[in-house]
């Protein structure tokens, strides 16, 4: 047991991202002890943690094959005990006569709750239990190292490099989720998932940054840059993924939606910067250009269309919100057209 324990950490911390991290952690569970279940489960915010996301689950069986994996995510509605390790954050139990036992073991970054490992099992003794905490507690400490590894130092936004090696694992797990929380979004407005619904991708630019650093300092830039981090934070969903590209540049993959309702979230979040007092400057506004995302296409592809609806944005009045689509459809972009590999683009 200690051997192939300290080999498994090993094999833990041999990863360089969190999803290879996750698998690791519930592939050495399963090894180690005699479970019949793991699931790792993240909280849904918006529903006040009454429903969560199932972004792993393993089921061990006797009979071939003895390993059931299932990596698509799905949100369910959060059953009681699942629900309090949210709220609580310690580790509960839940052994009735005849059934199968549940452990749900918090996972905390920064002593905030990221998710939930609920193992299912009939015997496990106290000695596994202590274990398995421990066991916990490296990972944590190892997901914490990852976690600031993909984050932007100044605003803990996913940064640029996570966008590029994770993209399509990002695009095919938002494609994946078959329905997001019911919960409001703003004040409202609803955003739903059903065949027609499209990941967006939109870029966001800050209006005239140049001139706040030059007139206020970086001291106040990075300030901006941070309040405007936490302003999305804020307006998006947990389930939209936030990025700064550097500068003052950022990007948002949205979870699948309808252009239009894209659209409204994106102009959600413009009037909320535009109605923001930011110490010392005052009113700040940003332009955004967004696209429909295919998976199909390279992350290149949907950068470069982000990138002309927000170049239009920015030379026609700034402070407004573009489709690449809506603009190709009124006729004030062209399509682009390729030329070999590369494509090529007309304004």
């Amino acid at each position: 047991m200690q051997k192939n324990l300290l080999q498994s950490l090993i094999n833990i911390t041999g990863q360089r991202d969190i999803e290879s991290l996750e698998y690791s952690l519930v592939a050495t569970i399963a090894e180690l002890f005699p479970v019949a279940a793991i699931s790792l489960y993240k909280p849904v915010h918006e529903t006040g943690y009454t429903e969560a996301e199932i972004t792993l689950h393993l089921e061990i069986r006797k009979t071939e094959p003895h390993y059931v994996w299932n990596k698509k995510p799905l949100v369910i509605k959060a059953p009681p005990l699942l629900q309090q390790c949210f709220f609580e954050g310690v580790l509960l139990e839940k052994n009735t006569p005849g059934e199968t036992g549940e452990c749900y073991i918090p996972i905390c970054i920064q002593t905030k709750i990221s998710a939930v490992l609920c193992i299912k099992s009939s015997a496990l003794v106290p000695t596994d239990i202590q274990t398995l905490v421990s066991l916990t507690k490296i990972y944590e400490n190892y997901l914490v190292i990852l976690h600031e590894n993909e984050r932007d130092k100044l605003t803990s936004l996913l940064n640029r490099r996570t966008f590029e090696q994770r993209f399509d694992n990002l695009l095919i797990a938002q494609k994946n989720r078959q329905k997001v929380a019911p919960g409001e979004f703003g004040p409202d407005n609803q955003r739903h998932v059903d065949r027609t619904s499209q990941v967006h991708l939109a870029m966001i630019d800050i209006d005239h940054f140049k001139n706040v650093n030059d007139e206020y300092g970086h001291v106040y830039g990075d300030e901006i840059l941070i309040l405007i981090a936490n302003l999305m934070r804020s307006t998006f969903r947990s389930s939209d993924l936030l990025f700064r590209f550097g500068g003052e540049e950022f990007v948002i993959l949205l979870e699948p939606t309808s252009s239009e309702m894209a659209f409204l979230a994106l102009e959600r979040f413009r009037h909320a910067i535009e109605q923001h007092e930011f110490p010392q400057v005052g009113k700040v506004t940003v332009s955004i250009g967004f696209t429909v995302v295919n998976e199909a296409t390279l992350y290149t592809s949907s950068i470069g269309r982000a990138d002309r609806a927000l170049y239009h944005a920015k030379h026609n009045g700034r402070n407004c919100t573009h489709s690449f689509e809506k603009l190709i459809d009124d006729g004030q972009l062209s399509h682009a057209h390729k030329v070999g590999p590369v494509e090529m683009f007309k304004f």
